[in-house]
């Protein structure tokens, strides 16, 4: 595995374990969110870090195998694992003292992840051809 791969591997878990440990402090009384402006600003937040969180995983992906081989694996991993860490992010909060699980998160998660994986893949398309083995060294 190359360093670059090793990063976005070791941000992607960073991420994935914040998104477990911060909404812990959210039931600490004057922590209240201030991002209230907008009935709906909560789910274009967790669209924006799941999204964010695909993406890192996406570029570990590509650092680490130098190609996208199977395009449908691709698409599906971010999406998947997102979706998954949504959902038992959403289970956890259950248990979270003034917070409440909710499926309308889940759903902000992985749209987040699709659009962001698919925008990735989009924007990316020239450079994820498969890397010659002179550019690696």
């Amino acid at each position: 595995m190359t360093n670059r791969a090793s990063t976005w591997l070791a941000i992607t878990i960073v991420i994935t374990i914040l998104t477990f440990v911060l909404p812990s402090f959210s039931s600490v009384p004057g922590l209240t969110p201030v991002f209230k402006l907008w009935k709906h600003m909560d789910w274009v937040m967790h669209a924006v870090e799941y999204g964010f969180l695909a993406v890192c995983l996406l570029m570990y992906l590509y650092e680490a195998h130098h190609t996208v081989r199977r395009f449908a694996f691709t698409l599906i991993t971010p999406v998947l694992f997102c979706g998954v860490i949504g959902g038992l992010n959403e289970l956890w909060q259950a248990h979270i003292p003034n917070r409440s699980p909710s499926w309308g998160d889940v759903a902000a998660n992985v749209i987040g992840a699709t659009a962001a994986t698919l925008i990735f893949v989009l924007r990316m398309r020239p450079w994820l051809s498969p890397r010659r083995k002179s550019a690696d060294r």
